[in-house]
């Protein structure tokens, strides 16, 4: 996954902590457990899943999973 998500963070330019909030957001996480995990509020991790939506122009959590997918096959 990890791979998949470093891909389509250069294809998007997404920062490094964007790619590291979308890997746990893309293997189910909610906001919040990703605020958790990554020892940032959920305000943080909600405005960090906003701006992925923008760059990548997507508006759903399987819009993203059908993306990083597609690296895979």
């Amino acid at each position: 996954m990890r791979r998949n998500v470093e891909r389509m963070g250069e294809h998007f330019l997404l920062t490094s902590r964007e790619m590291d909030v979308l890997t746990l957001y893309a293997l189910g996480h909610t906001q919040k457990k990703v605020a958790e995990e990554l020892f940032i509020t959920p305000a943080t991790a909600h405005s960090h899943i906003k701006r992925i939506y923008s760059k990548c122009g997507m508006h759903s959590r399987q819009e993203i999973l059908e993306y990083l997918n597609s690296y895979g096959n």
